[in-house]
């Protein structure tokens, strides 16, 4: 048995270590992400990679993940 949990910001914190077993990255690259997050949330460019600067940055999340899924392609 298993549980899935989705915590976004998982690796920005430490409070899921003894809960956590293997960590999935849902991955795309870094304009894609910067681009569908402006389109979904009416953001700029700038305040976007503000947000992703104060993130753990992708190589790191990446390196972290047990598994990855690259989400690259467009929703059709």
């Amino acid at each position: 048995p298993y549980i899935v949990v989705v915590i976004p910001l998982l690796l920005e914190t430490n409070d899921y270590d003894n809960l956590i077993d293997r960590v999935l990255v849902i991955d795309c690259e870094e304009q894609q992400q910067i681009s569908r997050t402006m389109a979904r949330n009416q953001l700029s460019e700038q305040f976007v990679r503000a947000i992703m600067a104060s993130q753990v940055a992708r190589k790191d999340r990446l390196r972290e993940a047990d598994d990855v899924i690259f989400n690259g392609q467009d929703i059709e």
